[in-house]
């Protein structure tokens, strides 16, 4: 009640001021403009009288609220001042949004005003000088347009910009070109955005007539293009197989060709696809129908006809095998033979520029090679990739390694490199010193920290105001943002609740952890309940940490695509049958309480069904059968080898985070040394 009444004082004075013809210095501070902006009754513009008398940086802020109450003329009064008035990144947000908002509500002189200056002040701002092209085409200024077109030439980002692209077809036609059907065609046969496709079909359909009509030479290839964008995929699929027939080696963009492939995969036709690709890829020399052919083969399981594209474009087409290229060709070989694959690594790893482009192979390659028990391949690839491979692979190889060798499988060679991957170093024994609490560590709430650079100052803003958004902003941010700050969003999400977004906060830091910030990446929610039921139930309360920390992110209320809800992730039918066995009943899995009671009990029966727990985590994601069956035919390996070889990745990398957190977990809210936690697992 008395926050309301505070609120109608300070409409009041709005009013009343407002209708006061002596000027006065102050109305308003940003703080109590932003709770006028929060009242919901409000219907009118609010009075921009006295907004100059705000600080420029909470106009900017000030206005992205007014802007969601619908007060645009507010909005874009707020934004001017933030932008006349002050500098840096803010600012810049300050003039794009008023550009926008212009542009939005057809105030085409002004937009071309702020553009003007915004593009000047930012010379070397790429967006400010599309926004110019943009105003200056909803104009229809189209001399002037395609003259500032030809200046952009010189900036990368004009060449990757298809919007522009469309912009000098339409000034071309306006402008009664004589070649503004080649503009066109060019267009329609290179655009990849399909919603860009659409917006030129439908400008020159009213305009001039169906474009099939208008641009003869290019007909097909437009109608094609245009019955995948509408989902009209049989159609589609049928017009690309006749292009494919053609001659023309001009209608057989890379934009075109990856139409064709989905088309073809959406109408079941992908190994037929295959076929006709690499037959116009004969005819026109196209290697973008050979390679696409290749794409389709694989993924069909036609490895033979895959391999053989392979061959064509090694045998022709050598300078264009780059990283995406030299990925097919070492997935095709890794599928095929993974011995194999692994001793030819040097062959790849001379070619490739990113080793972690090629971890995934890398991964399936290293869990083939432990079930198959191939001990001295893995040793000779961790030696391979202790040079130039991902650390990651390298880190899980040479612990496969060692421990081959500690079992007498193999002699261990000598590493000069050292493990870098948590997980491993763990198992290797590492101390892990920087997981030691100090005396003078806190770890209660943060507070902003005293200085800040721009872009953390913009983030700043958002999380004042309370505007959505920040998570996004971080990501964009983030080789800027010190650990501090990234810990003060992550706090500031945690108190409202939203822990999965306080973790994926953190996990934007670039650079390492200080123990502060590992705090915040394994927070200790819902402290008193897990360790209740850990003790009701006969486990470490790391262990419960962890598995809730990966199952749900501490939100209680999330439920997966597959229906698993709350703390736990349990699925309601396995929720009945437990507490059914416990003989209990439950009305709520996003209730903390209830749905740790479940969950935390069927972790303990998996536990004994399985016989350990380091079963009982995997099989808590991967189904207490399969982890059985799985179990019973690697019986001789030891079950930290067992994990390297489960077949399905997500169960597979499961274990290995549930254990990394029970073991900092241990560490940081309990003292427990990793060697003790890693003995609950193996």
């Amino acid at each position: 009640m008395r926050k309301v009444l505070s609120l109608l004082v300070i409409f009041i004075c709005i009013i009343v001021l407002s209708s006061c013809s002596k000027e006065v210095d102050t109305i308003l501070t940003a703080s109590q403009f932003n709770e006028v902006l929060s009242l919901a009754s409000l219907e009118d513009e609010l009075p921009v009288k006295y907004i100059k008398s705000l600080e420029p940086w909470d106009s900017y802020f000030l206005a992205l609220k007014a802007l969601d109450k619908g007060f645009v003329s507010t909005a874009i009064s707020l934004s001017a001042h933030c932008w006349e008035n002050s500098a840096g990144l803010t600012a810049q947000k300050a003039a794009q949004l008023c550009f926008r908002l212009n542009i939005d509500n057809e105030n085409f002189s002004d937009a071309e005003f702020f553009a003007g200056v915004a593009a000047s002040e930012n010379p070397e701002e790429f967006a400010f000088k599309k926004d110019m092209a943009e105003v200056l085409y909803k104009e229809k200024k189209d001399e002037q347009l395609l003259e500032y077109l030809d200046s952009l030439i010189s900036f990368p980002e004009y060449h990757e910009d298809e919007e522009l692209q469309l912009y000098k077809a339409v000034a071309c036609y306006r402008q009664g070109y004589e070649d503004w059907k080649d503009i066109w065609s060019h267009f329609f046969l290179n655009v990849s955005d399909s919603e860009l496709f659409i917006r030129g079909w439908k400008y020159l359909n009213n305009m001039e007539g169906s474009p099939l009509k208008v641009l003869p030479t290019v007909s097909e290839v437009i109608g094609a293009r245009y019955n995948l964008y509408n989902k009209e995929y049989k159609k589609a699929s049928t017009a690309f197989f006749n292009i494919l027939k053609k001659e023309d080696s001009e209608l057989f963009t890379e934009v075109v060709i990856n139409d064709c492939e989905d088309a073809f995969i959406s109408t079941g036709r992908a190994l037929k696809g295959g076929h006709a690709l690499e037959a116009a890829s004969e005819k026109v020399g196209s290697f973008y129908c050979l390679f696409t052919a290749l794409r389709l083969f694989r993924r069909v399981g036609y490895y033979n006809d895959a391999r053989r594209c392979i061959n064509k474009i090694n045998k022709n087409y050598d300078s264009f095998i780059d990283e995406r290229v030299l990925w097919y060709f070492f997935d095709m070989e890794q599928k095929t033979n993974s011995v194999k694959a692994a001793s030819r690594i040097s062959y790849y790893a001379e070619r490739w520029e990113d080793p972690f482009y090629y971890e995934d192979i890398l991964d399936r390659m290293t869990t083939e090679l432990v079930r198959r028990q191939q001990w001295r391949v893995i040793a000779e690839l961790s030696k391979q990739l202790e040079i130039c491979g991902p650390y990651t692979v390298y880190d899980r190889c040479r612990y496969i390694t060692e421990k081959a060798a500690m079992l007498g499988y193999i002699d261990s060679p000598d590493y000069s490199k050292p493990i870098k991957s948590l997980y491993y170093r763990i198992l290797s024994g590492d101390n892990l010193d920087e997981f030691v609490l100090s005396d003078n560590i806190n770890l209660s709430v943060s507070t902003l920290p005293e200085c800040l650079n721009d872009d953390e100052s913009y983030i700043n803003g958002l999380i004042k105001y309370n505007i959505d958004g920040i998570l996004d902003e971080v990501e964009k941010s983030a080789e800027y943002l010190s650990e501090d700050f990234l810990i003060y969003c992550a706090d500031n999400a945690a108190s409202k609740g939203e822990y999965l977004d306080s973790l994926r906060i953190m996990y934007k830091y670039t650079k390492d952890f200080s123990i502060k910030g590992y705090s915040r990446i394994y927070p200790a929610v819902y402290k008193d309940l897990i360790e209740l039921h850990a003790k009701e139930n006969d486990l470490s309360p790391q262990l419960l940490f962890a598995l809730v920390w990966k199952e749900s992110a501490f939100e209680k209320e999330i439920v997966s695509r597959a229906g698993a809800v709350g703390l736990t992730q349990l699925m309601p039918d396995t929720a009945e049958e437990v507490a059914g066995r416990i003989g209990i009943s439950f009305t709520d899995l996003t209730d903390p309480d209830e749905n740790l009671t479940l969950g935390s009990w069927y972790l303990k029966w998996l536990e004994g069904y399985t016989g350990d727990s380091a079963l009982a985590v995997v099989a808590y994601n991967g189904g207490p059968g399969r982890v059985k069956r799985w179990r019973r035919a690697y019986k001789k390996l030891p079950v930290e080898l067992f994990y390297e070889c489960i077949p399905v990745t997500e169960t597979h990398l499961y274990g290995k985070r549930v254990l990394t957190a029970a073991v900092i977990y241990g560490m940081i809210y309990y003292n427990i040394r990793p060697a003790d936690t890693v003995g609950i697992f193996f």
